[in-house]
């Protein structure tokens, strides 16, 4: 039922394999900023009070930072989706908001590694707007 939701609501995300236990689909603007989400089921789901176990596959789009950022933050939308609403929609629908608008996806590792260099250099501090780029 939640699958057949998620190609409702979010017609863009591609799934690419998908069983009880499990669903895997990316989502991504381009070839440079599409992410891939495993989402696990835990025993019990969806009456279980345990939330969807979110993973998010590495890749040249998604360096280790980035990776843990959304696993914690889509793994929050999972545990905060309220009961009896679709946790994997949430899930995907947070990814595609995150992609859509944020401009910094394709060069997250740069953009860190400036933000660092700046911030070591005599207190500098580096502001920047994710929506406006």
């Amino acid at each position: 039922e939640e699958f057949a939701q998620l190609r409702h609501d979010l017609p863009q995300v591609k799934i690419s394999s998908a069983t009880s236990d499990f669903i895997t689909a990316s989502y991504g603007r381009t070839e440079f900023t599409t992410i891939k989400l495993t989402l696990t089921f835990p025993d019990g789901y969806p009456t279980s009070s345990h939330p969807l176990i979110v993973a998010v596959q590495a890749s040249d789009a998604v360096p280790p930072g980035l990776k843990k950022k959304l696993e914690k933050d889509l793994g929050n939308v999972a545990a905060e989706t309220k009961r009896g609403e679709s946790q994997v929609c949430a899930a995907f629908a947070s990814l595609k908001h995150f992609i859509d608008t944020n401009r910094f996806v394709p060069c997250w590792k740069e953009l860190k590694q400036c933000a660092d260099l700046v911030s070591k250099s005599e207190g500098g501090k580096l502001v920047m707007n994710e929506t406006t780029g």
